[in-house]
């Protein structure tokens, strides 16, 4: 979360995708299943990113000033990192990814910002790997 503050005056747009990049890794160890809708995210975890910052970004204000102090979101930061943590040591994922998967993952992620498509809901559908 330090990168929220570089150059600067800490602006919002950082904030949520340091929340969301948490969140879903959590959800992932805990799941096995990617979810990167923050709103979603953040239900399931019990309020740790306040709602109204999920407002100001989806109104188009998220290159603004961060409002408020930064200090004040480091806590829940910290927590779910903590969580984050404590999941990796039971999750049943595999504690190492094979190359070639890494790989194909990497292929996929491109071919889904060149060419995938949105169901409209927000969710890509790419092709089978």
């Amino acid at each position: 979360m330090e990168a929220v503050g570089k150059g600067g005056e800490p602006r919002l747009k950082p904030l949520p995708d340091a929340f969301r990049t948490v969140l879903t890794g959590l959800h992932l160890m805990c799941s096995g299943e990617t979810e990167a809708h923050l709103e979603r995210l953040n239900a399931e975890a019990g309020p740790p990113f306040p709602t109204e910052l999920i407002a100001f970004t989806r109104s188009g204000c998220e290159k603004e000033p961060l409002p408020g102090s930064l200090g004040v979101y480091h806590p829940a930061y910290e927590a779910l990192l903590r969580q984050l943590a404590a999941a990796k040591e039971t999750t049943q994922l595999p504690g190492e990814v094979a190359p070639s998967v890494q790989a194909a993952v990497s292929d996929w992620g491109a071919r889904a910002r060149l060419g995938g498509s949105s169901t409209g809901s927000g969710q890509w559908v790419a092709t089978a790997l």
